[in-house]
């Protein structure tokens, strides 16, 4: 499936779902949490796609593979983080989303001073 493929049919969701909500059905949710999950997974399999060339190019650059690995989990930790927001968000609760997403800023950081000590001791020999 193409991006536009995947756009069109989430829009055609969400307007199923607000007509049914209109209607004060309950079962909107229901189709916007399947609208979700089905781009989700058309999400997961281009990612997997862009993490096999991201490795080939990695290949050929000779670049360590736990800065290559701490590199993507940082990705899925932001991507993650952004839609458990999201849906706090789009149910009212504002606090609750506001703290998950301090905790993925501290995570990262957390996640990436090893990067950061690297490059200092790359910075000190070369003095």
């Amino acid at each position: 499936m193409t991006f536009f493929q995947i756009c069109v049919f989430a829009v055609c969701g969400l307007v199923f779902a607000i007509i049914l909500k209109s209607m004060n059905s309950s079962f909107s949710i229901f189709i916007i949490a399947a609208i979700t999950i089905i781009t989700a997974g058309f999400l997961i399999l281009k990612l997997n796609g862009i993490i096999v060339q991201f490795q080939k190019l990695l290949a050929y650059a000779q670049i360590n593979q736990k800065y290559i690995n701490l590199l993507l989990k940082i990705i899925g930790m932001t991507y993650v983080t952004h839609f458990t927001a999201g849906l706090f968000k789009d149910n009212g609760y504002m606090a609750a989303a506001d703290l998950i997403e301090v905790l993925c800023r501290v995570s990262v950081a957390a996640l990436s001073l090893p990067v950061v000590l690297s490059l200092f001791e790359t910075v000190a020999a070369c003095i």
